[in-house]
Formats: structure tokens, C-alpha cells, sequence
């Protein structure tokens, strides 16, 4: 057995910290992604929302790093999509094209944790990983996560799952 809490310690510094960066733009996404690694962070690059979505029911990640205009599956879609999901609590950095005061409230407001308008400067998306690295890492200090393969225990919200799928406790 082994706590979550413990694992994420080590991924302040960059080492193990998984990132799901989803984003049409390949060659944006392929910088980005040379960049991130540089720093000893594993990023896994997804061409659309949907792929994405689809990898989530078999994968994990610490930090999504999001494009809003895609096609398929938009990066709204996706905000949607796992703000219904029961135990979603992996920051979300929206990287985009869209400037306008109100499309940054709007998705911050609708769970984003950072926002980063293109066109994207190394340092600053860096920095705002560490920085939402930082604030996840010391939110989630209290809760706790026990796998003992096929369980999942959930400590901090009392949530049982078996095969990623929900267990109902009385």
C-alpha cells in the first residue's frame, strides 16, 4: 500500500509528474512538449478532446494542460466533460488563442486553474506549472489514496472504487 500524498511530494520537482497536454496545433504542442520534458516532467500529447477523454479511462495525470478550439471534442468540452467525473481534482491550465477578458473569466470560473494566452513563452509556462503544481500539491496534502490492486480507496472523500469503477458503501 502506498499514499498519494507521498508519490506527489516527489513531483513538486518535476520528476514523475504526469501531463496530459491536448492540442491541435502539432507544432506548438511538439515545443511545448520538448520544453516540458526538458524540466523532467512525462508529458503525454493528445491532437483532441476526444482521444483525450478516452485515454483518461485507462491512464492518470497530475496536470492537463488544455487548447480551447479543437475540433471533435473543444477544450470547454473537455472542462465540462471532467467536472462530472466524481473524483476530478487534477489541474487545468487552458492554453489558447482567446484573449477577450470574458472568455478567461468564463472558463475559470467554470473550473480552469491557470489561463495562458498564445502565442506561449517558455519561462511563463513553466513557472505557471510549477505555480499550479504548488497550490494542487498543498490542497491535497489531506487526502489520501490507498491502491491495493483492483481497489482504489479513496480516504479523504470515504469512496471505494474496483476497477475504476465506483463501489457503493453502506
Amino acid at each position: 500500500c502506498w499514499t498519494l500524498t507521498k508519490l506527489n511530494e516527489q513531483k513538486l520537482t518535476g520528476v514523475n509528474l504526469r501531463i496530459a497536454l491536448v492540442d491541435d496545433d502539432v507544432h506548438l504542442a511538439q515545443a511545448m512538449k520538448l520544453w516540458m520534458e526538458e524540466q523532467q516532467y512525462d508529458v503525454v500529447q493528445f491532437s483532441n478532446g476526444r482521444d483525450f477523454t478516452n485515454a483518461l479511462r485507462k491512464e492518470s495525470f497530475d496536470l492537463y494542460i488544455l487548447d480551447w478550439v479543437m475540433p471533435d471534442f473543444d477544450g470547454e468540452q473537455v472542462l465540462s466533460w471532467l467536472s462530472e467525473q466524481s473524483e476530478h481534482d487534477t489541474p487545468v491550465i487552458f492554453v489558447t488563442q482567446r484573449d477577450s477578458e470574458e472568455d478567461i473569466a468564463k472558463i475559470l470560473n467554470q473550473g480552469a486553474d491557470d489561463y495562458i494566452t498564445k502565442p506561449v513563452r517558455q519561462k511563463e509556462l513553466m513557472a505557471r506549472i510549477a505555480a499550479v503544481t504548488r497550490r494542487s500539491q498543498s490542497s491535497s496534502a489531506q487526502k489520501e489514496i490507498i491502491e491495493i490492486a483492483p481497489y482504489r480507496i479513496n480516504i479523504g472523500s470515504h469512496k471505494l472504487y474496483k476497477d475504476d469503477k465506483p463501489v457503493k458503501i453502506t
